[in-house]
């Protein structure tokens, strides 16, 4: 009989929670509503990669959410701006400071940076889904070095409704006269 150990559970159980939010998210046509099961599944992820000592992905999911959360109201190149400061310079941090001398905290970063100009900026659910796969595809990378299951099934799965949701996409333009 194998050991299996709780706390690898509950670490896990979070990214998984996460990802059944972040499903949902992906269903929404609405971006408010997009914006708000999304951040809330930031905050799970956060929660997990903290527990995983991932800080790169904790500080850019606790970022995602906050950023999530506020883009309901603001929109501007001020809080875009604001973001993308706050994700250099915890990547600054991170490195010189903490001397988290990885190259995957750069992957981590790059993505936060593409998902947050993404979520502040683009108001069209096509212009979003397509930052969003390159960043979604950095994602998954990062989850697969620093040892993330969940985590990486969390972006492989969106990929997949991602690349899925692009197939379907071009078809239909490939169909249109």
């Amino acid at each position: 009989m194998s050991y299996i150990d709780p706390t690898f559970i509950i670490i896990e159980s979070f990214a998984g929670l996460a990802l059944l939010l972040n499903i949902l998210a992906y269903q929404h046509k609405n971006i408010k509503n997009y914006r708000l099961f999304s951040g809330m599944s930031m905050l799970l992820l956060a929660i997990h990669f903290f527990q995983l000592e991932a800080y790169a992905a904790t500080v850019g999911c606790s970022l995602a959410f906050i950023r999530n959360i506020v883009s309901l109201k603001f929109n501007d190149w001020l809080t875009t701006a604001i973001f993308v400061i706050l994700n250099l310079i915890s990547a600054g941090l991170e490195w010189f400071y903490y001397q988290h001398n990885d190259f995957e905290i750069f992957i981590a970063y790059s993505a936060s940076i593409i998902f947050t100009v993404g979520t502040l900026r683009l108001q069209n659910i096509i212009d979003i889904r397509r930052w969003f796969t390159l960043a979604e595809g950095l994602n998954l990378t990062y989850g697969i070095i620093v040892g993330s299951v969940f985590g990486s099934i969390y972006s492989g799965l969106n990929l997949f409704i991602l690349i899925t949701f692009w197939i379907k996409y071009f078809r239909k333009e490939k169909q249109a006269p």
